[in-house]
């Protein structure tokens, strides 16, 4: 699994604070960044869309999905967080030892995961056509997992 190592970094043009805000204000919003490596600008990889509850929207380029696609449970017990991309699903886990995450494929194949002692997101190079969502489905579970609403 070390074909890809990333570790999620932060860019906000105005040097804010990264701010999840669970508001009824809708211009409230979180963007993530992508480098581009060729000019080595961060260029917008989408954008979350808060409002109250669960009505907040993830946009990744052209496409919109409610926060509920990107974390759905299978049952009410679940462990896991389901989220598709293209025709696919995925689903994020926890650990054994709780504090780590693993994404795996509909073939029940780890393409990614999640360190918490590191803080690092390793993502297999078969899942890159989809690291965008990765990073950003991985960012939301840590972010519930940390307000106990896994």
């Amino acid at each position: 699994m070390a074909d890809i190592l990333l570790r999620i970094a932060y860019h906000f043009p105005n040097g804010s604070d990264f701010l999840h805000p669970i508001t009824i204000d809708p211009r409230m919003n979180t963007t993530f960044y992508r480098m581009n490596l060729n000019t080595r600008n961060y260029e917008t990889a989408g954008f979350i869309e808060w409002s109250a509850g669960w009505n907040a929207r993830v946009t990744w380029g052209i496409e919109t999905v409610s926060l509920r696609d990107c974390r759905k449970k299978k049952k009410e017990a679940s462990k896991s967080r389901r989220f598709k991309a293209g025709d696919s699903e995925y689903k994020w886990k926890i650990a054994e030892n709780e504090r780590d995450l693993f994404c795996v494929d509909s073939w029940n194949r780890t393409i990614a995961s999640w360190s918490q002692d590191t803080l690092t997101l390793r993502v297999a190079s078969r899942a890159a056509n989809i690291l965008d969502r990765l990073i950003v489905t991985c960012t939301l579970n840590l972010y519930m997992k940390q307000l106990g609403q896994w």
